[in-house]
């Protein structure tokens, strides 16, 4: 629509589902024109003499609805029921990407988030970060995976440090573990490369790209192609001393889930492959990691215990002048950040997990765990509601920096998310500056405007709740001094309301319907409150009856508001 941002190309299987054109599946036709032999697409017997085409699937035109989503609504049906009729069109797999657009990582998300996680990852990686993009189905609640790499970057810094300049996985993966906001919304990340990744190490890595006419024949693909890139890897890979390998603990994961059993499967060793490597849940040595889309499977075998390769740069003489400082003032930190927090006490100010120096992150925990790390911190904070992370998402990104002197409004504050962020950061303010003695009565202030409940338990001492909606009663209550205001309504209603303020207007217009009979009942009333309250009869401009709210206008009338009430007619 209108209020969408545009189009991208990139990310363009990932729109909304369009139904195939009816012509394709009423009167389908043959790569000559000929119209197409339905029993023979359906794979039933015809006529000897059938005048219809009957050409093989690999002549046919291809799979509208595969060509633009990468699924196929018969795939998904033959998901609950294998026995269903199969696509009568060809399925073609993905081309391989070039090597300048090869991924190194695949961010899996929802649907409704992949825009916002495209964006981010082009902020923190560059414009041509995001390379690709997969669809879970065709439902609009589903999981999505987002392929992005790690590029060349400019003189950008991300977090205080310079970006991923040398490319790979473990650039791609630290510049993004760095936005805690982009690791939380992501469910898991997979490596789809091992660019970066030392292949003939103690470790040992490889990965390998297969593909199929369909989703069968990708399975069977998929099955016998784990072992021979287990095999691979465990040839190239030499234990200390140039002894025997050492044998391969093997974790897999996959996307989608109809991938696994191929790929168990394939990880059960056989007799001879025993001595290299064997399944497990945990404790695993290397990942394998399979990623299906478009008929094509990416299958990446990693080390867990892979640190990222030394270079003699700028970013690696901060993180170990970084590391030794933490080393020595690191039991002085944690003192204070306690004892700050244990006088915070249900304060939700709690730190994200950091992102350790490269000599010490594994790539295991790039990859995977500091995004469950992520979770756990955002878990612990335990806002009110989700739109605390929104604004405290807003603010990091801003570099906002909190006074403790600030007075502050919420607009719309129920249930109080957003109140609960400000009234948080304004006592932690207070507490880390010069007045602990007096946080509260010294520290700035909220006012929450909601007629509703706030759910805040305990109430915060600096947060004062108004539970009204006029606007005449806020002003009232406020006073006339400047404030900061924090409000969740459209940009367009703030904007006009901040321009009658300015001007000192006090008109405004109600339309709120209600029914045709209420109306007729209620303008009688309107115009005597008008006529008492609101200084004539003409305050209220009736033009005929619409439907248009009228409670509103007495509420305001009668608090001493000129109110000019539009209710219009309805023709036809």
């Amino acid at each position: 629509d209108e209020h969408s941002s545009p189009s991208d190309p990139v990310l363009a299987c990932l729109g909304p589902v369009r139904p195939a054109p009816r012509e394709l599946h009423c009167s389908p036709t043959a790569a000559d024109g000929t119209p197409a032999c339905k029993l023979f697409m359906r794979g039933k017997a015809c006529r000897s003499d059938c005048a219809y085409a009957h050409d093989p699937p690999s002549l046919r035109q291809p799979c509208w609805t595969f060509a633009r989503y990468g699924v196929c609504p018969r795939d998904v049906a033959r998901e609950k029921d294998p026995e269903a009729t199969p696509c009568w069109f060809p399925h073609n797999p993905a081309s391989a990407a070039s090597p300048e657009k090869r991924p190194h990582l695949a961010l899996q998300c929802e649907l409704g988030v992949a825009d916002r996680v495209a964006r981010r990852c082009r902020d923190l990686l560059g414009e041509d970060a995001v390379v690709d993009a997969a669809r879970l189905n065709l439902a609009r609640a589903a999981d999505c995976v987002i392929f992005v790499r790690s590029g060349a970057m400019d003189d950008r810094t991300i977090g205080g440090t310079n970006g991923a300049s040398d490319g790979g996985v473990f650039s791609a993966a630290r510049a993004l573990a760095r936005d805690p906001h982009l690791m939380a919304t992501l469910k898991r990340a997979y490596c789809v490369s091992v660019d970066g990744v030392d292949p003939a190490d103690a470790h040992g890595a490889g990965s390998i790209s297969v593909t199929g006419d369909s989703r069968e024949s990708l399975l069977r693909a998929v099955r016998a192609a784990v072992p021979e890139l287990l095999r691979g890897v465990a040839a190239r890979t030499r234990g200390e001393g140039g002894g025997a390998p050492k044998k391969m603990l093997v974790k897999a994961r996959c996307f989608p889930r109809w991938a696994a059993p191929a790929t168990y499967a394939g990880i059960e060793p056989s007799t001879d492959d025993a001595r290299l490597f064997e399944p497990t849940a945990k404790h695993a040595t290397h990942v394998l990691d399979v990623v299906c889309a478009r008929n094509r499977a990416m299958l990446t075998l990693w080390p867990a215990e892979a640190v990222e390769a030394a270079s003699e740069t700028r970013e690696d003489v901060d993180d170990e002048d970084e590391t030794s400082k933490e080393k020595r003032d690191g039991d002085d930190d944690d003192d204070a950040k306690k004892a700050l927090f244990s006088r915070l006490g249900s304060s939700t100010v709690l730190p994200y997990p950091t992102v350790p120096p490269r000599r010490l992150a594994t790539l295991e925990y790039l990859v995977a765990q500091h995004c469950e790390r992520v979770k756990e911190a955002r878990a612990e904070k335990k806002p009110m509601c989700r739109a605390y992370f929104k604004l405290e998402e807003a603010a990091d990104r801003a570099s906002l920096p909190i006074s403790a002197e600030w007075k502050c409004v919420d607009v719309g504050a129920a249930p109080g998310g957003w109140t609960q962020w400000i009234s948080d950061r304004l006592v932690s303010a207070s507490l880390s500056g010069d007045r602990e003695e007096n946080a509260h009565s010294e520290c700035g202030g909220v006012w929450a405007v909601d007629p509703g409940n706030l759910e805040l338990s305990p109430f915060p001492a600096n947060v004062t709740h108004v539970q009204k909606k006029s606007r005449t009663r806020r002003r009232r209550r406020l006073g006339s001094e400047k404030r900061r205001l924090v409000a969740r309504v459209r940009r367009e209603r703030l904007a006009r309301a901040r321009d009658e303020h300015l001007t000192g207007s006090e008109t405004g217009v109600a339309s709120r319907r209600v029914s045709r009979d209420d109306v007729q009942k209620l303008l009688p009333r309107v115009r005597r409150v008008a006529s008492a309250d609101g200084g004539g009869a003409k305050t209220v401009q009736t033009r005929g009856v619409r439907g248009d709210c009228v409670l509103p206008l007495l509420r305001q009338l009668r608090a001493g508001v000129y109110l000019r009430g539009e209710v219009y007619g309805e023709r036809g």
